[in-house]
């Protein structure tokens, strides 16, 4: 990260010699980095991080906002190789996503899935293997979870259809069409398709 080229983030300058405190982007002025800091601000550590604290303080170190924020920065974390600080964050927003969501959710595996890789690139592989398979579990899990809501919706939506349509039929066969004909008989009502009168 050291020997990237410096330069400048906003007009794309060579040599460069500011740099953000996040160490992630250089600017040849203070003009260029105050025009670029409105979109940086988003991918800067340094930002994000106070903003984290802030969510900590205000809304709790359990808020599910934290774990978002806690889990975007992670990955901003990786993506600089910083994988001690990547390793908290993700840490962070597998705990607070389990007490909020339980073990078998798409984003609980997501932060599982995130940690076993920085796990695995430190060399804690016996950690990255544990955390892997609850990502995996928790995958699978929720796969299972969908598919069984989904078949219980569209059993409950067949029922429903199948019902209201017995009823619609017992209906047209009961009611007279005003034509003469009797309840009994296999007239249908007018606005009904046509078929043979059998008065």
């Amino acid at each position: 990260m050291e020997d990237r080229p410096k330069l400048c983030g906003s007009c794309g300058k060579t040599k460069s010699p500011l740099r953000c405190p996040c160490k992630s982007v250089f600017y040849c002025s203070t003009e260029c980095q105050k025009a670029c800091w409105r979109t940086h601000r988003c991918e800067c550590t340094v930002w994000l991080s106070k903003q984290l604290d802030k969510d900590r303080q205000q809304l709790g170190p359990d808020h599910p906002d934290v774990a978002q924020a806690a889990l975007k920065l992670g990955g901003l974390y990786r993506d600089h190789d910083n994988l001690e600080d990547a390793e908290t964050h993700f840490a962070e927003a597998l705990r607070v996503a389990r007490l909020f969501l339980g073990d078998n959710h798409p984003v609980v595996a997501e932060c599982a899935g995130n940690l076993g890789n920085v796990y695995r690139w430190q060399g804690k592989l016996d950690k990255a293997l544990e955390t892997h398979t609850a990502a995996m579990g928790a995958q699978q899990n929720a796969r299972q979870g969908d598919t069984l809501e989904l078949a219980k919706k569209l059993e409950k939506s067949c029922t429903r259809r199948d019902s209201s349509r017995s009823r619609w039929r017992s209906t047209q066969r009961r009611t007279p069409c005003g034509r003469g004909c009797s309840a009994r008989t296999t007239c249908w009502s007018p606005t009904a398709s046509p078929t043979p009168h059998t008065p």
